[in-house]
């Protein structure tokens, strides 16, 4: 079935897939309430132009009560509360949560900033806001026919939200052979929606099409016929529609095409394919060099030759993923092919040494890395010619009249990149929110951290790299060169984390930070560094902090995680956790050591707060390879118990961090402080009614039925609901020794 019967299947069977979802959606299901913390679904608008002043709304729902200040990305993203007028009875103007005035200066530059907002329940995850050179057009009317189509203009962004079962449409006068690019960003502005962009001439006509894909935004370019009006529909692809389904359609006649590094030599000239003939002449490339390519869209792929040094670690690397889209998509899939070039003869021919598509880190945990450019790090065997072979496996998608990727063959840098993550307090990706961090007196958090090596931080290169379907992944068996320690920076008082370790048996760990039962109420950034000392230098990297970006689509454990610019924590004092959990050996000793193949009894106790009686459910984790220990569950009056660590007896040698995840469900209020603060206020009501001229009761009393009616209601959504609650341990640190 081709592109377009596969999507009038869908568009026609499009009503009957919604409907199966609405049935299974209305099946019961088991519901827990989780812990709140400051939770931001969406932001409209979803970018603006630089140079103007526009409103900013929040929504998150009650999640985001007392939602009054932002935390972007960009200092020069300026912003206000805005408020209301003073309630009945009151002086001072009302704050509206949620609500802001943004001004941009005319110098703010094009990219993706990243908004949070802090509140009553801590800072909340971000969302991405495009800020552009270009127009910035926001319509309210409805464009959901040919009828009611919106003007557009070449070199313009217009913004919108797909609905249900229905098209946007837009108007687009065109000269002939124009050609344009439409580039419709969602997956990179954090939007559900899964977007069709497809062109039609006057009398309705398919012409041209593109779409999104699970990683990349809907990306094409197109040159129209004749001159004409044309018209452009924007859906979502199962017809799909809510506020979290936006999308900014930009229209433009220029490429913004990827410019080289400044570390990197001069960009040779750009080189169109050459024959797809096995035994060609690529085109010819220095070391160091970088190279801005082109591809047939018959799907021919692009050869380049050059001459390389055995031994000497070289880094190969083919760039696609910003070449042509301001927000990181990209409308290709490259694919690199590494061959050794032999002459005998019979001629010259190829011996392959790798082929590389996706390059894969710590596959199937939440710390997963995938770069979809593919990078290739060798040592040449012999002193020889070395032939790189570029396709593209989206063929067709890309013109042969525009470059599609940049070749970067350069001299290997040992390095590596530190990635951490909060995940959610089950450590369950499929219980997983977007949702910002908040500690409260008492509790404790896990970061999850881990190390990816980067061109030579192992003992040896040689024969360490295996290729599976594709794939370029690093076994688990690689030795480490040195030890890492991670620590975190820009701790406020009364918040405490130790440092964690990682080494050639433990390239993942957690850091878990505390707060103390006196910490006081804070927001804002932390850091995470790793360092490395060697015997003739040391390495410091920050860390690449992740995010959760929206809940896992298919509750099948695979979470849209991605990199954001800043991790944030906050602090409340208006609440402590609800319950405390320690986990020691019974004696109780300074440092613990073990032996391989031997038992650990761990004494375990917990303390409740006021109405927690539920069964706690402790899990362990944190634990290395051949180390395990059971679940523990606690009920009732029992409030102790006992763990047994077996240690296995290729149990890894060293030290590593182990703690317990408390799982327990039970009442927990929601915002208790909104229904005070609506009390007070029928109270000053009720005050000012009995003192009141006569002729002033009737008012107060209208504004008295009000507050009774808004009490009511917060009497009903604080009571305390059925929460599922995640408490960690106390973290043990545990020496693993031979016996």
């Amino acid at each position: 079935m081709n592109v377009r019967g596969l999507a009038s299947f869908v568009a026609f069977f499009g009503w009957w897939f919604t409907a199966l979802a609405v049935h299974f959606a209305a099946e019961p299901r088991p519901c827990f309430a989780q812990l709140p913390a400051a939770r931001l679904d969406t932001l409209w608008p979803v970018g603006a132009s630089a140079g103007t002043e526009f409103d900013l709304v929040l929504d998150g729902g009650e999640f985001l009560d007392e939602a009054r200040v932002l935390f972007p990305s960009h200092a020069a993203f300026a912003w206000s509360l805005q408020t209301a007028q003073p309630r009945f009875g009151r002086t001072e103007p009302e704050a509206r949560d949620g609500h802001f005035r943004v001004q941009l200066p005319a110098d703010f530059p094009e990219g993706m900033v990243e908004i949070r907002t802090g509140g009553r329940y801590g800072v909340s995850n971000p969302r991405r806001f495009w800020v552009s050179r270009l127009p910035t057009l926001t319509p309210v009317s409805p464009r959901s026919t040919v009828e009611t189509a919106f003007a557009v203009s070449v070199n313009s962004i217009v913004q919108g939200r797909c609905s249900s079962e229905q098209v946007d449409h837009y108007r687009l006068a065109l000269a002939a052979g124009q050609r344009i690019r439409l580039l419709v960003r969602a997956l990179s502005l954090d939007s559900a929606a899964s977007v069709m962009v497809v062109v039609r001439d006057a009398d309705g006509k398919e012409l041209h099409r593109g779409r999104s894909s699970k990683a990349t935004d809907a990306l094409t370019h197109w040159t129209a016929p004749h001159e004409g009006s044309y018209l452009i529909q924007v859906f979502d692809q199962l017809y799909r529609g809510g506020n979290d389904y936006h999308y900014q359609l930009q229209i433009d006649d220029s490429r913004r095409s990827g410019s080289p590094s400044p570390e990197t030599s001069p960009i040779v000239a750009a080189q169109k394919p050459v024959s797809p003939e096995p035994s060609s002449t690529g085109a010819r490339v220095g070391f160091p060099s970088e190279t801005l390519g082109y591809l047939a869209s018959s799907g021919l792929p692009a050869r380049f030759d050059a001459a390389l040094v055995a031994g000497k670690p070289v880094t190969v690397e083919v760039h696609a993923k910003n070449i042509d889209s301001d927000s990181g998509s990209s409308a290709s899939d490259m694919q690199l092919v590494v061959e050794r070039l032999i002459t005998d003869p019979q001629g010259t021919r190829g011996e392959r040494i790798a082929e590389i598509d996706d390059t894969n880190f710590f596959t199937g945990s939440l710390l997963e890395y995938r770069n979809r450019d593919p990078v290739f790090f060798f040592q040449p065997p012999v002193d020889s010619d070395y032939r790189f072979i570029v396709r593209d496996l989206q063929t067709g998608r890309i013109s042969q009249s525009d470059p599609a990727f940049v070749l970067r063959v350069r001299e290997a840098q040992p390095d590596f990149i530190l990635r951490a993550l909060v995940p959610h307090e089950s450590l369950n990706p499929a219980q997983s929110l977007h949702h910002g961090v908040l500690l409260r007196r008492g509790q404790s958090i896990a970061i999850e951290v881990g190390i990816i090596p980067k061109e030579g931080f192992f003992e040896d290169m040689k024969g360490q790299i295996e290729l599976v379907k594709g794939l370029v992944t690093i076994p688990y068996d690689v030795q480490w060169k040195w030890p890492v320690e991670v620590t975190v920076g820009g701790l406020p008082e009364g918040i405490t984390a130790l440092p964690a370790r990682l080494d050639k048996h433990h390239r993942r760990s957690f850091i878990i930070v505390s707060a103390a039962e006196t910490a006081p109420a804070w927001q804002g950034p932390i850091t995470l560094t790793a360092s490395i000392k060697t015997e003739q230098s040391q390495w410091d990297r920050a860390a690449e902090p992740l995010e959760i970006r929206r809940p896992d689509p298919q509750g099948r454990g695979e979470l849209p995680i991605e990199s954001t610019d800043r991790l944030f924590l906050a602090v409340t004092d208006l609440e402590a956790a609800p319950l405390k959990i320690q986990c020691n050996p019974p004696d109780n000793p300074q440092t613990i050591t073990v032996k391989r193949a031997a038992p650990l009894k761990l004494a375990v106790s917990i303390v409740r707060s006021e109405g927690m009686q539920g069964k706690v459910t402790l899990r362990p984790a944190g634990l290395p390879a051949d180390v395990q220990v059971p679940e523990l569950a606690l009920e009732g009056g029992n409030l102790q118990g006992e763990l047994q660590m077996n240690i296995g007896a290729n149990a890894p040698v060293g030290p590593f961090r182990f703690f317990l995840n408390g799982e327990m469900e039970g009442p927990w209020p929601r915002n208790p402080q909104a229904l005070v603060r609506e009390q007070s206020y029928l109270k000053d009501l009720e005050g000012m009614l009995a003192s009141a001229a006569e002729d002033a009761k009737g008012t107060i009393e209208q504004a008295i039925q009000q507050a009774k009616e808004r009490v009511k209601t917060l009497e009903e959504s604080t009571k305390p609901q059925n929460t599922r609650i995640f408490v960690l341990s106390n973290t043990l640190e545990i020496h693993v020794d031979v016996p």
